[in-house]
């Protein structure tokens, strides 16, 4: 377990590392970007956000969590294992919660910008909510509230709300923000703004007007939804079902890649090779609690925006 733990720590550490130095480009390029540097700089921050990505899936991670779970399982009390490895100690009632614990491991290792989050939403009459992408939280009379545990620097996080919109009117909702701002001396800081839309008859002007970054960002929320469908197809033994809905989702992911900016390809390549390598499992008869837990994880971390 030591060994394990420490091994998890020193991966979680590097990708640390190469999440801070593209925090750091990310910062210059919005302060200090020269002329003509943008090609350079969006280059830069795709290389180490590649890297990064595929240090955090990679095979060696998801054999170090099957080491981990099955030493939790032969551990006579979850104390054990934190006293030998002077790590924090969490009670596991489900081993699989073990991806999305060592996801709040890596976050402590990050420099925190703003903590308890609360995001409320609110829908005027006219506009018909029907939910967040990837996300539980529902509305109740037009309103629903969001809580995120924590942002770190340089860090994005996206609510996708899906709604239907009758009438002409353009508002769609009305978003306020609290939040403990601890780069301003854990002062509680309010935003507000409201998000609204134009209409037009005119569908060229609808296409151009779409936004390239925001449709990968919802397709990267509905792989994770993907995922969690084909698991639950897998489990029950469904393998050509489960495949036909990574197949599905990867031809939606392609659709959106020529319009997403160059740091967020770097995602959606990143999905397609996650959505490949499960299909290929689930062909050859490979799908089994290693991988499970890997996807499983992956899922985690897209809705979470980790």
């Amino acid at each position: 377990m030591p060994d394990t733990l420490e091994r998890l720590r020193a991966i979680l550490a590097e990708v640390t590392d190469l999440n801070r130095a593209t925090a750091v480009l990310a910062w210059d390029q919005e302060t200090y970007m020269p002329p003509g540097g943008v090609q350079n700089r969006a280059e830069q921050f795709s290389t180490l956000s590649e890297v990064a990505h595929r240090r955090f899936t990679s095979d060696e991670v998801g054999r170090l969590l099957d080491e981990a779970e099955a030493d939790v399982r032969q551990l006579k009390n979850g104390t054990e294992g934190a006293e030998a490895s002077d790590a924090n100690y969490y009670y596991v009632k489900d081993t699989e919660k073990l991806p999305e614990i060592f996801a709040k491991e890596l976050d402590g290792l990050l420099a925190v910008a703003a903590r308890d989050v609360r995001i409320e939403i609110i829908c005027p009459d006219g506009v018909q909510p029907l939910g967040f992408i990837g996300r539980a939280e529902r509305f109740e009379n037009q309103k629903a509230s969001v809580n995120l545990s924590q942002f770190t620097t340089g860090q994005n996080r996206y609510l996708l709300l899906r709604c239907l919109v009758n009438g002409g009117r353009p508002e769609v909702a009305r978003v306020k923000v609290n939040y403990t701002d601890e780069l301003n001396g854990g002062t509680v800081e309010v935003a507000d703004d409201v998000a609204k839309i134009r209409f037009t008859d005119d569908r060229d002007a609808a296409d151009k007007s779409v936004n390239g970054a925001v449709v990968a960002q919802k397709e990267i929320m509905l792989t994770a939804v993907a995922k969690d469908e084909a698991m639950a197809q897998a489990d029950a033994g469904n393998y050509k079902q489960a495949a036909q809905i990574l197949a599905a989702q990867g031809g939606a992911l392609n659709r959106a890649y020529a319009d997403a900016p160059a740091t967020v390809q770097v995602q959606l390549r990143g999905e397609l090779d996650n959505i490949s390598n499960f299909t290929s499992q689930l062909e050859n008869g490979q799908y089994g609690s290693g991988s499970r837990k890997m996807i499983q994880s992956q899922s985690y971390n897209s809705r979470n925006s980790k």
